[in-house]
Formats: structure tokens, sequence, C-alpha cells
């Protein structure tokens, strides 16, 4: 529904208005009125509407140069004037300002709905534009920040693609995960989440935001200036608490370190993920920074001896080892009376932490498994008693164990495998993150083992794939390009018409058509 403010310095004209049109047949909502330019300019920068209809003469500052001042501030709603003069230089300076809809007093009610109709026509343009620009930018900004490239070409291709521009010397990442209680609420107003954080943070540094996923909002914070890491911190605190108080949600927010090159966007993105992943020791409700965790030592009064122990035991694949150890970690607990069970959890899950941070072979695997299925079961309350958590903790050591040895037996077909399966299902929505779910890997360490095995990246690869697909049913069928778009494995047909002349130097209608040319 467009939003409409009515600005008139004569209170019949604006009781008329309200009166005379249906304004819900086009789709309208009057949000606001006001009385002179001065209150007008407030009205529109705390509503925001779509649509500013305003008399020309009013007190304090008239519409003209209400308008004229809104442009100065880069904000340009549709505009309707209202005049009782029809003095030519009044339509002339309308018109240098961009209104194209002028209409003299007494209002006509016909001529005042032709001038909705077009304004509305327009409106929707502007909309369906923004919204698959949004999709462009969501598109591009995944792939960049998942870490499909570390190539810092492609990753300004990609940038290019939507229209992204970012300062390439100081980037900082983070990542706003939703309490999981207010999915509903966050499923219908994600957009307003999403732009209340980018005004906020806009306010300090440039910035880029996304929804990464239905409960998680992506941030890219970025400057041509040295940021202080010190500032970003205060402002994500301030920013969350501005979400609980403005939206009433809970929310936990992960902050990556600074990285000063494009091609560590997607470091910052992983740390900021892996931040999130200490909510259950941190709250469900608050701000953690990556470099906090890294520098703080946790008192964790657990001896030596269990530490190196169990390590000892992962390392060899000894389950029963492991379980032994476990059971002497538990008799060390329980001999504490005053242990509760939501203690004992947490010198549980300060074990596996310092444990798995010694095994750096498998690092990223384990920063994802211990972030999806360790830190971020939150029934983990739901334990009763000592010995379902020592079953809880036996399996998850288990699991360890099991990655371990996976991660030992990498095959030399693993990639081969991996390039069969994209192959297979290049049709399909294929993330970086579904081939890595369904391979068992954390995407950043396949985005690095798959360039290491094949010297291209996986986004390079998938998108050689499908513009080689493209180029056969250009070729061989009939298919409108639309069609072909889905076909291969995109949503967008923009989008896709963009990589197709990124690759090939000609749209796909262009390609088409010079190729039956050719075969005459």
């Amino acid at each position: 529904m467009y939003k409409v403010v009515l600005l008139d310095d004569e209170n019949r004209i604006i009781r008329g208005l309200k009166v005379i049109i249906d304004w819900e047949k086009y789709d309208c909502e009057i949000i606001g009125e006001a009385s002179n330019g001065i209150d007008g300019i407030e009205l529109i920068k705390r509503t925001q509407p779509d649509i500013v209809i305003t008399d020309i003469r009013m007190p304090k500052m008239d519409g003209l140069q209400m308008v004229q001042s809104l442009k100065e501030k880069d904000y340009s709603p549709e505009v309707i004037i209202l005049s009782g003069y029809s003095e030519f230089e009044y339509a002339k300076k309308g018109m240098e300002l961009g209104i194209n809809c002028y209409i003299l007093k007494p209002v006509e009610v016909e001529e005042m709905e032709a001038c909705l109709t077009k304004l509305c026509k327009k409106l929707m343009k502007k909309k369906i534009k923004n919204r698959e620009m949004i999709e462009f930018k969501t598109l591009a900004l995944r792939d960049v920040i998942d870490g499909s490239t570390d190539n810092r070409d492609e990753i300004i291709d990609l940038l290019n693609i939507s229209n992204t521009k970012l300062n390439e010397t100081n980037i900082v990442c983070a990542i706003i995960e939703i309490n999981p209680i207010y999915a509903s609420y966050i499923n219908k107003s994600m957009n307003t989440l999403i732009n209340m954080v980018k005004t906020y943070i806009e306010g300090h540094f440039q910035c880029e935001v996304i929804k990464y996923s239905d409960l998680q909002i992506a941030i890219i914070v970025h400057s041509s200036n040295k940021i202080d890491i010190e500032n970003v911190h205060t402002i994500f605190n301030e920013l969350h608490n501005n979400i609980e108080q403005e939206h009433e949600i809970r929310s936990c927010i992960g902050v990556g370190k600074i990285v000063e090159c494009l091609s560590k966007i997607s470091l910052s993105f992983e740390q900021a993920r892996y931040a999130i992943n200490y909510k259950v020791i941190n709250g469900n409700n608050s701000v953690i920074e990556f470099e906090q965790l890294c520098n703080t030592k946790k008192d964790i009064k657990i001896p030596k001896k269990i530490f190196s122990d169990l390590e000892k035991y992962i390392n060899n694949l000894d389950i029963e080892g492991c379980k032994n150890t476990i059971n002497n970690f538990f008799d060390m607990l329980v001999m504490n009376k005053r242990l509760r069970p939501m203690d004992i959890q947490l010198q549980c899950l300060l074990l596996i932490i310092s444990t798995v941070k010694s095994m750096k072979s498998i690092q990223f695997e384990l920063n994802e498994f211990i972030g999806r299925d360790v830190l971020s079961i939150e029934e983990i309350s739901r334990f009763k008693s000592i010995e379902e958590i020592k079953n809880w903790l036996t399996n998850v050591i288990s699991s360890i164990i099991e990655l371990k040895y996976k991660s030992q037996n990498i095959k030399p077909s693993t990639i081969d495998e991996i390039k069969t399966y994209i192959n297979q299902h290049y049709t399909e929505n294929l993330s970086l993150n579904s081939i890595a779910e369904h391979f068992f890997f954390n995407p950043y360490y396949l985005s690095q083992l798959f360039k290491k095995k094949t010297g291209e990246s996986y986004l390079n690869y998938v998108t050689k794939l499908r513009i080689q697909k493209a180029q056969q049913l250009l070729n061989t069928t009939n298919m409108k390009i639309y069609e072909i778009c889905h076909a291969i494995g995109y949503e967008n047909t923009k989008y896709f018409n963009k990589v197709f002349q990124k690759h090939i130097g000609l749209k796909p209608s262009e390609y088409r058509k010079k190729n039956k040319l050719g075969s005459v």
C-alpha cells in the first residue's frame, strides 16, 4: 500500500481530499497531514511517504521550496502540486524539480484520479526495479561472504553485477541472528528490520546489509579510513539494544575481525558466524565479538590430564579411551555437590571447545560442527540427570572422532565426486553451503580445498558449467530466455543475462541470433 501525506494550510481542502477520492482503489493510505512546509518536511522525513500532495502557497515555507529542500536531502517522493494560481512560473519551477502532476484548485476528481493512476504505475515500476536490485545484491553478496571465491577479480565482478561498491582497505563482517521464537514476526518484518539496521549503521560507517537466511541478517561494514574496532563494537552493542527496544525481539550479534582486502571478506564473516556459536555460553541475547573470544581465557577448573588424555584418544580415534576419560571427568564433577546440572553442562561445553582448539587440521570442519550440532542446541537444558549429560558428551566426542576419521580419509576422488554432484544438480539452487552440507564440509574449508585441487574457485566452476549449458540450449532449442535461465539454476533472468554477457560478451538473445545467422 502506498503512503500519502497531505499538505495545505486550508483544512477544508485536506478534509475534501480525504472524502472525494477512493484511496483504497489506488492502494493508497493517508498517513499524515500538515499545514506548512516546515512541518511538512518533518512529517515526510518521519513517515517516508510514497506520494506527497501539497499546496504551493503555505506559511513558513511554500510547497516548491519544500520540494527543493527534500531534493537537496536526497529524498524525492512523488509529488502532486495544488495551486489556486495558474501562473506559468509555478508550473515551470515545478517541472524543473521533476514534478509532472500540477492541479489547479478547485480540485477535479477526474484530474486527481488521473494523476494518482500515473504515479501509482510509476511507483510500481520503481518497486519492481528496487526488488530486482535487492535480489541482485543479495545473490552476489552471499557468494562473496560465503567464500565461493577468494579471487579479487571475481569478487569485483560479483559486486559490479549488483552495482555494489566496497572500500577494499577496511572491512568487518557481522551477522544478526533472531531468536527462533520470533520467527513468525520476523517473516513479515524482515525488510523493515534490514532497513532499520542499515539506517543505523550508515550513521557511522558505509555498509551493506542483506538477508542471509530466514532468521539471519548479514552485514558488511567498510571504510576508506582505518576502522577502530572498539568503535565498531560500541555501535553493534547500541544496534542490539535498538533492535530489542524498537522491535521487541531478542537477537544475538556475532562480529568478525577487521580485514584489509576483498579476498578476506569471507574470513571475517566466518569469524562472525563462529562467534554466534557462543550464544549458548554468552546468552541468546548478546553481542559476541570474535576478537574477545580469541583473547579471553576461560577459567576452566579441569585437570590438564583430562585435556591431554581426551586429545590423545581423539587423535588415535580411540572411542573407548575417550569414554573412560569422560567417566573420570564426570566422577570429578559429581564430587562437587554444589554443582547444578546447568553448571555441569557448561563445563562440558568448555571441555569440548578447549579440546578441539588444538585440532588445527580439521579446524574449519569442527567450527561448523560445533556451531551447528553442539552450541546451537538450545534444548541442552532439557537434560535432567548426570547420566543424560554424560551420554550427550560421549555422543559429541564420538561425532568429532568420526569427523576426524573422515578428514584423514579424504580420497583423491572426493573433488571429482563433488564435481559430478554439481554436474547432476546444477539446475537447482546450488549454493556453496548446500554442497558443503551434502559432503559434510565447512563451506570456507570446501572453497579452499576445491580451488587447491582444481585451480579455480567453486563459483567460477559452477558459473562456467551453467553458461555452457545455456549455450547448448540457446543453440539447440526454441526455449525462451527466462525458461533457459530457470533450467540452468538461476532464479532471476536479469541476473542471468548479466552473468552470461560477462562470460560470453553477448546477451543471450544476441548470442542466439548470431549463431542462427552463422548457421544459415
